[in-house]
């Protein structure tokens, strides 16, 4: 990332380095100019594909506790960890459909 996305401006010199409480809460605020609000969508833009691979990876769990769990499917645990691994997959596809 840029280091003029983390400068502060103290009139009109930019300081070197931002603070950590700066650099922490950069994305938290809202922005405060059209350029502050270009900055933030780019950054969101990058975080599109995220909910797809959380699915995947938790398709491939479900994958994973099938196989390892094809003789004990009526045991307690193993429903547990199905259904656990499934109310993780339904999150996944409704924040997908919320981008």
């Amino acid at each position: 990332m840029r280091r003029a996305r983390f400068a502060v401006s103290d009139g009109d010199s930019i300081n070197e380095r931002a603070s950590i409480r700066d650099a922490l809460t950069l994305d938290l605020w809202s922005p405060e100019s059209p350029e502050g609000e270009i900055l933030a969508a780019q950054r969101v833009a990058q975080l599109h594909h995220v909910p797809v691979l959380l699915g995947a990876s938790h398709l491939l769990c479900v994958g994973a506790c099938l196989w390892i769990c094809r003789d004990s499917l009526d045991t307690a645990a193993a429903r547990f960890a199905l259904g656990c691994l499934l109310g993780a997959l339904i999150c996944d596809g409704l924040s997908f459909l919320h981008l």
